[in-house]
Order: C-alpha cells, then sequence, then structure tokens
C-alpha cells in the first residue's frame, strides 16, 4: 500500500475544506470509511503517514482536485537542527504564514527564482560580453582595413611627388608631440 507524508500545511488545508464544507470530523470520518479515532488523529497531526486511498477519499469528499491533493500531500520529511528551526519560526512570525511548512516552501521558492534568475542573469551576461567582443573585432578589422588603404595612398602620393615617407612621417610624430605638450599647459 501506497502512503503519504502529512505536513502541518497539509492537514490546515483540509481542516480548512471540512469545515467549509460544515463536516463535523465524525461526519467526514463516517463517509470515507475510517474511524472518527483515525481521522482525529489525521487531522491532529499525530498521524502523518497515511494511506493514500484514505488521502484520495478525503480530497474527493472535500472537492479538493487530485492535483492539489497531489502537491498538497507529497512532501518530504526532513530533520531540521534546533538553530534553523529557530530561525525559521521567526521568519514565519515575520511574515505571517500559518505553519512552517508554508515558511520551508516559500524559502525554497525563492532561492529556486533567484538560482533561476542568476543563471539567465549568467546566460545574458555572457551572450552580452560575446556581443561586445565580435563587435569590437569588427570595427578594428574596419579600422585596420581603412588604415591600410591610408597607408597605401599615401605611400602613392609620396612616390609621386617623390616625398621621403620616413622623414614626413618624422615630423608629423614631432608636430604632434608638441601639440600634445601644449595642451597639457
Amino acid at each position: 500500500m501506497s502512503t503519504m507524508y502529512l505536513t502541518e500545511f497539509d492537514i490546515n488545508r483540509m481542516r480548512k475544506a471540512r469545515k467549509e464544507k460544515g463536516l463535523t470530523q465524525q461526519e467526514l470520518a463516517q463517509m470515507i470509511g475510517i474511524t472518527d479515532k483515525t481521522y482525529s488523529r489525521i487531522e491532529s497531526g499525530t498521524k502523518q503517514k497515511v494511506d493514500i486511498e484514505i488521502v484520495n477519499k478525503i480530497s474527493h469528499v472535500l472537492d479538493i482536485s487530485m492535483e492539489e491533493s497531489e502537491q498538497m500531500v507529497h512532501r518530504t520529511s526532513i530533520t531540521i537542527p534546533a538553530k534553523i528551526k529557530k530561525d525559521l519560526e521567526l521568519f514565519k512570525r515575520e511574515k505571517g504564514f500559518d505553519s512552517l511548512s508554508e515558511t520551508i516552501l516559500f524559502c525554497v521558492t525563492e532561492q529556486l527564482t533567484d538560482f533561476h534568475l542568476r543563471k539567465c542573469s549568467t546566460e545574458l551576461m555572457i551572450d552580452l560580453q560575446e556581443m561586445i567582443h565580435n563587435t569590437f573585432c569588427k570595427e578594428m578589422e574596419k579600422l585596420n582595413f581603412e588604415n591600410n588603404i591610408n597607408k597605401d595612398i599615401l605611400t602613392k602620393i609620396c612616390r609621386k611627388d617623390d616625398i621621403n615617407i620616413e622623414i614626413m612621417r618624422q615630423d608629423f610624430v614631432d608636430y604632434l608631440s608638441k601639440v600634445t605638450r601644449s595642451k597639457k599647459y
């Protein structure tokens, strides 16, 4: 037989649904074919490991869809260290949660959301870096190409007019260094 572990959160939802239907524990127990004592133990949290057939019957009577009941009751039992439990209790009161299960669910959901956002952010950053790198490389290629064209044009002009390129280049470097120094003052 398959069983499910009911948490405080699950039990509170069942209790709320039962009360909304206007049923007593005894009436619900009779409708699903278990003893009053067994149902009382389920709803009080004394009996957390419950047969899946009983959970399905409770879900049917309380009009909880199967997706909801499976989501609601498939839980993992864990041992929480005292320090963490104390912090969770404080967080539960601070945020106004009804149970520790609800508090833990919130914390896990927030962590997973943050993890997915960081993963997405990292992937976007990598894509952005790649785009910047590719753009930079293309622009450098364009500048290099233009520089080579300008060199070729200058070389042809200098040959035509019988001008020494090296002397002209040195004169231009000297001129630029003077202009740069004069701008500093």
